[in-house]
């Protein structure tokens, strides 16, 4: 590989701002010994001890890169040099544009001209642009400075991956522009103002007239007084805390959307600038808050969360005594609402006010319309590809914090992109081409161990391992790496092209190493006993949120509540995707008789090992916490109907019994018989949105009349149910022979089925098999 490219240095600049100022980015006086924001903060104001080194040039720099790249800790201290170079010569580009601009400005100015606003955005944000570049290139040398062999020598990718990015550019098709008031804006290559090299004048278009404003202030259309005026709607500090347990403990480990630790302290802070308004004291919150307030959307959604899905032990906590629990969470839904509309979440949206859109969907399930969820996914995900979620080449000024939080939202919005398609039969909003979206996976960092002090580095991973596993980390993981697959097989079965042998057995081989992956996180998580196999301690089992607080808080290594219920999860999600794949293939004219029966063997062995584990996650005590999320899931419902095709047509086979128990328990979980009042027993239901229970009642109408068609005596008592051809129950259509369901285990038979010459399905029965 040729060494990089080296630049003529001529104009090193060292750092002169103090690391607080740097950190938030915002600018320094460079007082000594404390500038002005750190005064005003009471934070400690630290400065450099020494400024830069000076930067190579010419020859020296190219045979120094080309020296150091041949070893691997080498590689990445060429990778620091090329990119601090490559700053630097973009540092040196924006201050001539900016000389420029500058002289097209006093030259209209004295001609009198009447000079167009643009200009002096123009001037505006290529300061702040010189800013950014003095920033990152100052970043680069300090950590060539200071980074310590253990980290350089992690693992990079290849030189000629490295040479790719850098040179040639072409995973950084586009723009992404960070803006005031937590904004941030991404175009691509295609956008009209676009032009590669000249980034600068793209900032210029992107940023509105009424924001570009040198000091820090809240967004120009944010009605600051409307806003003031939801802090009242608060409960009080006690109460929100609880809810904020409740939300650590149950939401937070299923939709881990944010950074935590950061947004304790922020939580901490903001109540302290709350109490002081309340007290009738004139404040102002922290600069962070200030300039961007749409944390207070983030913070309603929270609490909204946390009172929504809180466990009947939290809800008997002395602190809630006196609390009604359904005007409470409705008034902390209405706030939320009030303040996303307030900061106009929509038209102007940040991260903050995207991730508070998710957590109070995905907590909002009961009552709500099955066909709002289309709308919604569609603006999220249209909302994330606005602030550039979908490009992770984009993201090298960020730091590991933000950028690590921004691919777990992407994965997320895949994950209900996913769920949305199976639910309609709709093709998938997101496209699945690579060429679309480049988004690595998220990795298995705690949000503890995340540190957020200089922008990341594309190519060289320079975080810390990970000092404690996390079963949330890992389950997200496993969640994440399901949706990738089922994203690309929901996408083709939702096609036009038919499955020819090649594309099966890349879905064969992907399925293969999603079961690899999950296995390896289900062995990485502790646990006591074997969960995912229904053994689980008693003192797990019967835990209490409150109670046995240290059972429910992943702080050491030992297993928790949440590990069993991440164990089970992860398990059903690997017979989730195996069904899928399975599913595929009925109807297929390239199976045998042999092959379909096979195939229907398969389908109804993961069908009951899912339910089986989904009715220990409901039943199971301890896990109340988590499950406000088991309505979301709509794979209990998919099976349960296979179950009933496979039963139709099946009506002898010996695992009948057991089959009908899952599908009773589902039915009377999601769509519960109307018994008289008399006769009635509390039974626990699961609440759904409209749509999803509409649909458990036509499947109940069909188990209903099942069991009509294997007892005709009962007909007599049913005189509107309709024959068996009548088009409302029509399930010979299903592609299910007579005789399937005799069959043993698959891959364990002596006689392997012929193919043929049709699909040859031997390597998913050998995989499914073991």
């Amino acid at each position: 590989m040729p060494p990089p490219r080296s630049y003529s240095i001529t104009r090193p600049r060292p750092l002169l701002s103090c690391l607080r100022c740097r950190q938030r980015k915002v600018k320094c006086n460079r007082e000594h010994p404390s500038c002005s924001d750190c005064l005003k903060i009471n934070h400690p104001c630290q400065y450099d001890s020494k400024p830069s080194t000076k930067y190579q040039t010419g020859k020296e720099s190219s045979d120094q890169i080309a020296s150091d790249a041949r070893s691997s800790t080498g590689l990445a201290h060429a990778l620091f040099i090329e990119r601090r170079e490559t700053y630097q010569s973009q540092l040196d580009q924006a201050e001539k544009t900016t000389q420029a601009a500058s002289t097209v400005h006093r030259d209209t100015e004295e001609n009198g001209v009447n000079v167009a606003h643009s200009i002096k955005v123009n001037l505006e944000t290529a300061a702040s642009t010189q800013k950014r570049l003095r920033l990152l290139t100052g970043s680069l040398s300090h950590r060539r400075e200071t980074e310590t062999s253990p980290v350089l020598s992690r693992k990079v990718e290849s030189s000629s991956t490295i040479a790719q990015v850098s040179e040639n550019g072409d995973h950084n098709r586009g723009r992404l522009n960070a803006q005031s008031g937590g904004q941030m804006k991404f175009v691509g290559g295609g956008f009209w103002g676009f032009v590669k090299g000249h980034e600068l004048l793209c900032d210029s278009l992107l940023i509105e007239a009424e924001t570009a404003s040198t000091g820090i202030s809240p967004p120009h259309y944010i009605d600051q007084p409307a806003l003031a005026s939801l802090l009242g709607t608060l409960p009080s500090k006690n109460i929100c805390d609880i809810f904020l347990y409740s939300f650590s403990i149950g939401v937070r480990p299923i939709v881990p959307l944010f950074h935590m630790p950061s947004f304790t302290d922020e939580y901490n802070d903001y109540w302290k600038w709350i109490t002081t308004i309340l007290a009738g004291s004139f404040a102002l919150p922290n600069l962070k808050h200030l300039d961007d307030p749409t944390f207070m959307c983030l913070f309603f959604s929270v609490i909204y969360c946390g009172a929504a899905t809180a466990s009947c032990s939290i809800w008997k906590a002395t602190t809630l005594k006196d609390v009604n629990k359904e005007e409470i969470i409705a008034q902390l839904h209405q706030s939320f609402v009030e303040c996303q509309r307030i900061c106009q979440h929509t038209r102007h949206p940040t991260q903050n006010t995207l991730v508070a859109s998710l957590l109070a969907h995905e907590c909002s399930t009961p009552g709500r319309d099955g066909a709002h969820d289309q709308d919604f996914i569609y603006k999220v995900l249209r909302i994330a590809q606005g602030i550039g979620l979908h490009r992770d080449r984009t993201l090298f000024s960020l730091d590991p914090i933000s950028i690590e939080i921004r691919r777990r939202i992407w994965w997320h919005i895949i994950w209900l992109d996913v769920r949305i398609s199976i639910q309609t039969g709709l093709p998938t909003l997101c496209n699945p081409g690579r060429s679309q979206q480049d988004v690595r996976m998220v990795t298995e960092t705690r949000d503890e161990d995340l540190v957020a002090k200089e922008p990341a580095i594309d190519g060289v991973n320079l975080q810390a391992s990970p000092k404690i596993s996390s079963a949330i980390i890992f389950l997200a993981n496993g969640q994440y790496e399901t949706a990738r697959f089922e994203h690309a097989l929901v996408n083709f079965c939702n096609g036009t092209r038919n499955l020819d042998q090649t594309r099966f057995d890349e879905f064969v081989e992907s399925m293969r190493k999603l079961y690899l992956r999950i296995e390896d996180l289900i062995s990485n998580i502790p646990a006591q006993g074997i969960p995912e196999k229904g053994f689980i301690p008693f003192r797990f089992t019967s835990a209490d949120p409150l109670a046995n607080e240290e059972l429910y808080n992943e702080k050491s290594s030992a297993p928790t509540v949440f590990t069993a219920w991440a164990r089970i999860l992860l398990t059903m999600l690997k017979a989730e995707s195996s069904l899928l794949l399975q599913k595929c293939l009925l109807g297929s004219g390239k199976l045998s008789k042999e092959s379909t029966k096979i195939i229907w063997d398969g389908i109804i062995r993961d069908s009951s090992s899912y339910l089986q584990n989904y009715l220990q996650l409901n039943s199971t005590p301890s896990f109340e916490p988590y499950t406000w999320c088991l309505p979301n899931h709509r794979t209990p419902l998919q099976c349960v109907f296979l179950i009933l095709v496979y039963m139709h047509s099946n009506r002898d086979s010996p695992t009948s019994n057991l089959l009908r128990y899952f599908t009773d328990e589902l039915l009377d979980l999601f769509a519960p018989e109307a018994i008289p009042a008399s006769n009635a027993t509390k039974q626990k239901t699961i609440k759904t949105d409209t749509e999803t229970a509409a649909a458990w009642g036509r499947v109940r109408a069909i188990r209903t009349k099942l069991d009509l068609l294997s007892n005709p005596s009962l007909l007599s008592d049913f005189n509107d149910v309709p024959a068996s051809g009548d088009a409302s129950f029509n399930l010979q259509a299903a592609n299910a022979p007579s005789s399937v369901g005799t069959s043993s285990r698959p891959g364990n038979q002596n006689e392997q089925p012929e193919f043929n010459g049709g699909l040859d399905i031997s390597e998913l029965v050998s995989w499914l098999g073991q």
